[in-house]
C-alpha cells in the first residue's frame, strides 16, 4: 500500500496479477471507499510504483532503481489511467529506490518545468531529464549535508531527502480537535 493524504494504492505483492485499487480512507471510521477504475497502467514491476499527489491530481509514477519510466494521471472524470506524454508545469523528484515527489510551478523554487530530477543513493549529483522524451539534460550538484559520524562523506541516503524537505511530512494540526 502506498499513498499520500487520504488516497492510497493497494498492490498485492504475493501474486503475479497486478491489481491496483484507489480508495479513500476515512480516519474517523473503519470504511474504505474504493473507486472503480477502467484500466491498469502498463507496468513491468509494481515494486517501483509511487503514488504522488500534485495540485489535487494523483499521479502514478513507474520507476526503476535510477530512472522514471512513465507517469500516469488518474482521470477521475473517466475513471481511467492516462499516460502523460509531458509533465507540463510539473517537476518530479526521485531519490532512487526511496521517495518520489511532484512539484507544480517548479520555477518558483528554482527548478525547471517538465523535468525529472533523479538523485542516486550515496550521491549529491542530481541527474535532470526532460519530461517529454526522458533524455538526459544535465547534472546539477546538490550541496552535501553536514558530515555525521555515520556518514563521513555527508552523503548518507537518509539525508538526501533534505533537498526537498518542504514537500514532505506536513501535518495540518488545525484540523485536530
Amino acid at each position: 500500500m502506498a499513498g499520500d493524504n487520504n488516497s492510497f494504492m493497494l498492490i498485492n505483492p504475493f501474486t503475479r496479477i497486478k491489481k491496483f485499487n484507489i480508495g479513500v480512507l476515512n480516519l474517523n471510521s473503519a470504511n474504505i471507499k474504493f473507486s472503480k477504475l477502467k484500466s491498469t497502467p502498463a507496468v513491468t514491476n509494481s515494486l517501483y510504483l509511487r503514488l504522488v499527489n500534485c495540485d489535487e491530481q494523483l499521479l502514478v509514477v513507474d520507476l526503476t532503481y535510477s530512472e522514471i519510466r512513465n507517469v500516469y494521471k488518474i482521470d477521475f472524470s473517466t475513471m481511467d489511467y492516462v499516460k502523460q506524454e509531458t509533465l507540463g508545469d510539473i517537476a518530479l523528484f526521485y531519490i532512487s529506490n526511496r521517495s518520489c515527489y511532484a512539484l507544480s510551478n517548479p520555477s518558483r523554487w528554482g527548478y525547471e518545468s517538465n523535468s525529472m530530477y533523479v538523485i542516486r543513493l550515496g550521491s549529491t549529483i542530481c541527474s535532470v531529464y526532460s519530461g517529454d522524451d526522458k533524455k538526459f539534460q544535465k547534472y546539477i550538484k546538490i550541496p552535501a549535508p553536514h558530515e555525521t559520524s555515520s556518514s563521513p562523506h555527508g552523503t548518507s541516503s537518509f539525508m538526501l531527502d533534505c533537498c526537498f524537505r518542504n514537500l514532505r511530512y506536513e501535518v495540518d494540526y488545525s484540523l485536530v480537535v
